[in-house]
């Protein structure tokens, strides 16, 4: 696994390829309760991306917190899909799983939002769906051969928002600012101002774009990055 963290901001977040995932995934140490849930998915890729968010996850949490035992502790999900630990209040997690990469944030000091998507992604709904003006412009303005890589910058960034935020809010509620930096700056939602700080958004390998989001007031900032190709 690929670690990045920022321990002076209460921030760690890991990514794991899939491939590197034992063929055995019951020799990940999981609890029942993952495979239990993981039972449930039909697919068997989806299901082997889902255990290996999960053992990201919590290898995150021990990462973080080695009070815990990330292993054993209480992984819930609220209604809107958003995850917690039972055992912890005070502890904010998210994770993201798409085809070849699972990734995982924990923090202690505030909402976090993760998401990743392989630069191979094509489908996406149309821009002026869930695009603001200022962001259809900017994104006019690149070469057509880098405006694919920046659609997919803009829609993890607005993805991983919506998972710090789980509230409902849309897409097009969440207005990207500036794409300038490993800092980026999120409003959200127009005219009210609030800012939400982006720690990473960056090509993983070459191969992955990744974003980090955290909730207003609660700014950290990125480190040295082991996700840097």
């Amino acid at each position: 696994m690929d670690r990045v963290d920022d321990r002076q901001q209460g921030l760690v977040w890991r990514t794991c390829p899939i491939r590197d995932l034992p063929q055995d995934l019951g020799t990940l140490g999981l609890p029942a309760s993952d495979h239990a849930r993981a039972a449930s998915v039909a697919d068997p890729a989806a299901r082997r991306r889902f255990l290996g968010g999960r053992a990201v996850l919590r290898a995150t949490i021990t990462e973080l917190c080695p009070d815990l035992d990330g292993r054993t502790v209480t992984i819930a999900v609220a209604p809107t899909g958003r995850p917690s630990i039972a055992e912890r209040a005070d502890l904010h997690v998210s994770v993201s799983h798409t085809r070849g990469l699972a990734a995982a944030a924990v923090s202690t000091g505030g909402p976090v939002g993760i998401d990743v998507e392989p630069l191979e992604r094509t489908a996406l709904p149309p821009g002026r769906a869930w695009l603001t003006r200022g962001e259809q412009a900017r994104l006019a303005a690149h070469p057509p051969s880098e405006q694919h890589r920046q659609l997919l910058r803009l829609w993890v960034a607005k993805e991983a928002t919506l998972k710090a935020h789980d509230t409902r809010i849309t897409r097009r509620g969440i207005a990207i600012r500036t794409d300038r930096g490993y800092a980026v700056e999120v409003v959200e939602p127009e005219p009210d101002g609030a800012v939400v700080a982006l720690l990473r958004w960056e090509a993983i390998a070459h191969r992955f774009v990744l974003a980090i989001a955290t909730l207003p007031g609660r700014p950290m900032r990125a480190g040295p990055s082991a996700l840097r190709p």
